[in-house]
Parts: structure tokens; sequence; C-alpha cells
């Protein structure tokens, strides 16, 4: 299952947060409304699951 989407890092906060006690991270992304059909399937498909997150810039 392949699900993609835009996003952008959050400009206001930090993206990016670090903690709890195994230094587990976080990354809070901006979607614009244009692809909440593909985000709600996030949840659908890959809840309780391993999957791989590849980051590509837009050109």
């Amino acid at each position: 299952m392949r699900i993609e989407f835009k996003a952008s890092l959050n400009q206001g906060t930090s993206a990016v947060k670090i903690g709890g006690q195994d230094g587990d991270a976080r990354i809070t992304l901006e979607i614009p409304a244009s692809e909440l059909a593909e985000v709600l399937k996030v949840p659908a498909y890959f809840r309780n699951k391993i999957f791989r997150v590849i980051l590509e810039t837009e050109e």
C-alpha cells in the first residue's frame, strides 16, 4: 500500500520533537485541505503497523 500527499514542516513551532523515556521522535506536518482524502487513509491502513517514511522535495 502506498499513500502519497503534499506537506510542509510547520514554520511557527518545532516540527520535530524528541522526548519520552526511549528518546522517540515526533514530526508534525502541515497538510493542505486538498490532500485530506489521502491523509485520512493513513490511520485506516497503517495503524499498529511499522512503515517506511521517505521525504522528497518538490521542485
